[in-house]
């Protein structure tokens, strides 16, 4: 079993970047996915607590993910945020039914949401 804070981001590098210096500083290992076809295969193999969504492309479908992770006896646990610029329609219904806190991209320092994201692995650790 893996030890320690683990997560998973799915966005591009240039929009991580300060996200992920923020939670390292915190004691958060954070693996960087740029593709959605990737992320799957390497959630099973790290088995992080946590995976983040940020500023998806709206062509790929994160519902599609969800569903896989939450269907995998080993994954299904895993909390999930969802980060983006526009959060609305039936795919925001879909999420939150899996679980997904969602949250819009906007006024909040990227502090308060590196500190969100790493409240989101409360007592599991």
């Amino acid at each position: 079993m893996l030890n320690g804070k683990r997560l998973l981001m799915i966005a591009k590098k240039k929009d991580a970047e300060p996200f992920m210096y923020l939670l390292n500083a915190r004691g958060v290992a954070v693996q960087l996915v740029e593709d959605f076809s990737d992320a799957f295969a390497v959630a099973q193999k790290w088995q992080p607590q946590v995976m983040v969504f940020l500023l998806p492309v709206y062509w790929e479908s994160i519902v599609d993910l969800v569903e896989k992770v939450k269907s995998d006896i080993d994954l299904m646990d895993m909390q999930i945020l969802y980060i983006g610029k526009l959060i609305e329609g039936g795919d925001l219904s879909v999420l939150q039914q899996y679980g997904v806190k969602t949250m819009a991209l906007g006024p909040v320092p990227p502090q308060e949401m590196a500190r969100f994201m790493d409240s989101m692995f409360g007592s599991m650790i």
